[in-house]
């Protein structure tokens, strides 16, 4: 509601919504790639599980040579988030309005079924990709790319 509510005001174009998005997402891509490989101290492992342990769960996961997380490291994986959802609201929000501002007539509900496919085609293909490739690494490394492709794509639809 934010997003289409600074458009209607004409505070934002439809155009800065979607890049502002881009930027957010990405830079919590960026910072999941660059903690992936080790730049970064984020997503440590200060705990692993041992199977050897009792019934008692805090027996079962063992703290790691790191030691307790710092505040921040609880803090930086919810903000990660908040802002991966400030940038998914635009998407969610948008291309839908831009559909049915293009497909005004009756072309507009295969618009939309149109839109919601490859939205869910994408959905089953992140399932797919998450259960057949066990590195993360990998994952988000090839999810960056993609996301940067997408939105080379988004950008020469827009200026034709």
């Amino acid at each position: 509601a934010a997003w289409g509510s600074l458009i209607r005001k004409g505070r934002l174009r439809v155009w800065t919504v979607m890049l502002v998005a881009f930027l957010l997402q990405t830079l919590v891509l960026v910072l999941l790639v660059a903690s992936s490989f080790g730049a970064l101290p984020l997503f440590r492992g200060h705990y692993e599980f041992r199977e050897d342990g009792g019934s008692d769960i805090s027996k079962q996961w063992v703290l790691t040579d790191l030691g307790e997380p710092e505040p921040w490291e609880y803090v930086a994986p919810l903000l990660g988030a908040a802002l991966a959802g400030v940038g998914d609201a635009a998407y969610e929000s948008q291309i839908p309005a831009v559909c049915q501002t293009f497909f005004q007539d009756d072309r507009m509900i295969a618009a939309m079924a149109n839109l919601k496919l490859w939205q869910s085609l994408g959905f089953a293909a992140q399932f797919l990709i998450g259960a057949a490739v066990s590195s993360a690494r990998i994952r988000v490394t090839g999810l960056t790319v993609l996301w940067v492709a997408a939105f080379l794509a988004l950008a020469v639809l827009d200026r034709r």
